[in-house]
């Protein structure tokens, strides 16, 4: 979008209304967008001076610290947000993936699940769900998360991948090799999901299989040095050491 025009647009609303904190959160969002989180902390703390109480500015401090990889800071803002607005899906959701991040999924499952009581279609809440429930050993509910992320985002290969990824550590290969086929139908030219897919055929047993598939793809692919790297991986774990220095040294 045009970023300079909104910018200058929120800088007039600020103007405009200088006791309130939405142009100051918006203009944050902007100097996000442009690489500047230092610039959007700082309107962000003057947002805060105004409405301290505000829960978008904690929701939206809750967002930057997280993308900085401040997830304790994250979890503080999200935290306040939450007990200023209880039923708030913003603070739920940026609490869950907190929580998620910090290696505690069962606290994000809390979370996810109350997002999804008021928000039952959200992909992304569901697909969080689904990685939450897999840290906790619920496989099968992990599964049918990971399935509804799918549905409510059809076009996003990455609920199918994580699936397909649960299912293999089942040693449901079958499953695992459906679902990455599915995957590839939304994303044909992913090097990772056919790459992924001849990991799991090779898991199975089907040792030709997965190679043949892997070096059909590192074949299409020579300049791909992530796909030449999987390859020589299949390789050693195939018993084809010769087989792999080739692959790395490509």
């Amino acid at each position: 979008g045009d970023l300079k025009g909104a910018e200058e647009a929120f800088r007039k609303a600020n103007k405009l209304a200088p006791g309130s904190p939405e142009p100051l959160i918006a203009l944050a969002d902007i100097e996000v967008r442009k690489g500047k989180p230092a610039a959007a902390e700082s309107l962000l703390q003057q947002a805060l001076q105004l409405a301290p109480d505000n829960v978008a500015v904690h929701v939206a401090l809750g967002r930057l610290y997280r993308g900085r990889g401040d997830l304790n800071r994250a979890k503080v803002e999200f935290e306040t947000a939450k007990r200023l607005a209880p039923g708030s899906v913003p603070a739920q959701l940026g609490l869950a993936d907190v929580y998620l991040q910090l290696g505690e999924p069962a606290r994000a499952v809390t979370e996810y699940e109350r997002v999804l009581k008021t928000r039952p279609k959200d992909a992304v809440a569901q697909f969080g769900l689904g990685v939450a429930l897999s840290g906790v050993g619920r496989a099968d509910e992990a599964a049918a998360a990971f399935e509804k992320a799918a549905q409510f985002a059809p076009r996003d290969p990455e609920p199918l991948r994580m699936l397909a990824r649960l299912e293999a550590e089942r040693k449901r290969y079958r499953e695992a090799v459906a679902a990455l086929d599915r995957a590839i139908k939304i994303a044909p030219k992913s090097v990772a999901l056919q790459m992924d897919r001849a990991s799991v055929l090779l898991a199975s047993g089907d040792a030709k299989g997965g190679i043949a598939a892997a070096q059909a793809v590192a074949k299409a692919n020579p300049n791909d040095a992530a796909a030449q790297g999987r390859l020589g991986n299949l390789l050693v774990a195939a018993g084809d050491r010769a087989g792999a220095r080739q692959a790395y040294a490509r």
